[in-house]
């Protein structure tokens, strides 16, 4: 089973030297598998951050259904779906992110679903791959998905 996942931005000369490490308690049969998961925890911290709104917002949103802008600071309420585009910064978070940036709930979450930053369960258990591309695998605004994903294993 794949427990160990090394997350690179970039590939070849774009390629970044430092790279984002994930374990999951339970393993994958595949890294695809594992990238999937992986997605589908991000997806549901971008749809938290969509569903936001500001106070000012949602008090007009109430007393105001058809309005396009808020009245009060002027942010559009006619929203697209943006939680693939959220997805994204949720991804950019992380690798830019410290400790206290991504916040207590966002490690309980991310726990809650089996996966962990750095070794977690320890390297001794389960096979490694390196995941190249991560940026551009999270990044779907076709949809395109696995045909994105390149990875090697590491250790097996």
């Amino acid at each position: 089973m794949y427990r160990h996942f090394l997350l690179y931005q970039g590939y070849a000369e774009d390629q970044t030297l430092a790279c984002v490490l994930l374990s999951h308690e339970e393993g994958f049969k595949t890294p695809e598998e594992a990238m999937e998961s992986f997605y589908g925890f991000l997806r549901s911290r971008a749809e938290i951050l969509a569903s936001d709104w500001d106070p000012c917002c949602e008090q007009v949103r109430r007393e105001h259904p058809d309005a396009s802008y808020c009245m009060k600071c002027g942010f559009s309420l006619e929203r697209p779906d943006i939680v693939d585009e959220l997805v994204v910064t949720v991804w950019e978070n992380i690798w830019t992110g410290t400790i206290d940036s991504l916040g207590g709930k966002f490690w309980e979450a991310m726990q809650d679903v089996g996966w962990a930053f750095g070794e977690g369960i320890g390297w001794r258990f389960g096979k490694a791959a390196a995941i190249f591309r991560a940026d551009q695998y999270f990044d779907r605004p076709d949809g395109n998905t696995l045909e994105r994903l390149l990875w090697e294993d590491i250790r097996t």
